[in-house]
């Protein structure tokens, strides 16, 4: 099993904006800044932009991109050479609503060709790709829980992460000039939301795969 988590950015379109209002969940307006891989059988890879270069984060190989376009090719190339030694169930939490849709505009508008195009086919049944919220909500029977409280119910390590408006402050600075330091947290963040979604589907596999 792999994760995938994504950071993405949008430039607010007026300045009395804020960083909420800027559209960052809408893959029409912003791009892609950042894509993380997390593995179960082998070392995590960050996508990232040229600006981060320097950046370096143990068990994780860093793979720098100088486009958004450049960046896509990169992460669908990866992809597939995992899945050829063995195909992996990618896991995400809540990415049939964001990363996957996110990964699937954002190729299209850029150019690049689709890897893998079957990630959002039959919700119903797992064999491309399991959406960890959708999972452990049986499709919403039951309450939504936030990714940090199912990584604190199941007693998985649970760091500081960085999301929304603080998010996109950081992005927005870590973008517009090479800033190693605000790289060296904004990855880190996102390798920990790729590790715990991995850690949650693994124990849903072990726990939850027999009644889904």
């Amino acid at each position: 099993m792999n994760s995938i988590y994504i950071q993405t950015h949008c430039q607010a379109r007026d300045d009395a904006l804020s960083a909420e209002d800027s559209g960052w969940l809408n893959p029409f307006q912003a791009r892609i800044a950042a894509i993380y891989l997390g593995r179960e059988a082998g070392r995590s890879i960050a996508f990232l932009p040229g600006e981060a270069k320097g950046v370096q984060i143990p068990d994780t190989d860093i793979e720098l991109c100088l486009t958004e376009q450049e960046m896509l090719v990169s992460f669908w190339r990866v992809h597939a050479e995992v899945n050829k030694v063995q195909k992996e169930l990618i896991a995400t939490f809540n990415g049939r609503k964001f990363a996957v849709p996110f990964l699937y505009v954002r190729s299209s508008v850029q150019g690049v060709p689709i890897g893998s195009p079957d990630l959002l086919r039959d919700r119903y049944r797992v064999l491309d790709h399991i959406d960890i919220l959708e999972a452990y909500t049986f499709h919403g029977i039951v309450a939504k829980p936030a990714l940090l409280d199912l990584a604190r119910l199941y007693n998985l390590p649970v760091p500081v992460t960085i999301e929304g408006a603080a998010m996109q402050k950081l992005l927005g600075e870590a973008l517009a000039a090479p800033n190693m330091p605000l790289w060296d947290i904004l990855t880190k963040s996102g390798i920990r939301y790729a590790d715990i979604t991995l850690s949650l589907g693994t124990i849903w596999r072990k726990t939850l795969r027999q009644v889904y």
